[in-house]
């Protein structure tokens, strides 16, 4: 089975304890290669906890999202009310 690859859109309570560890639990399934995260504490905490590179941690999803897509699928953890706007930018991104 293929290493999927994925950004995670806001690290939160969801993003941070709830979906993201799947990767550290099964890094042979998962690997997280970027974040948004507009707090810039819970940021660097995530950056840190998945070795990720500055240039792969954005403080506002749009920011990531205008990036060429660089993994294979975007992981939506922002509240509820915010989920349309990012979601539908990752699909047209082919996420």
């Amino acid at each position: 089975m293929k290493t999927l690859s994925a950004v995670v859109i806001g690290a939160g309570d969801r993003g941070m304890r709830a979906y993201a560890p799947y990767a550290l639990k099964f890094p042979h399934e998962m690997e997280i290669v970027g974040v948004a995260e507009i707090n810039p504490e819970r940021r660097k905490q995530f950056q840190k906890m998945y070795r990720l590179e500055d240039r792969a941690c954005y403080s506002r999803w749009e920011d990531l999202l205008e990036q060429p897509r660089m993994a294979d699928i975007a992981i939506i953890c922002t509240q509820d009310r915010m989920h349309y706007q990012p979601t539908v930018r990752a699909l047209e991104q082919g996420y």
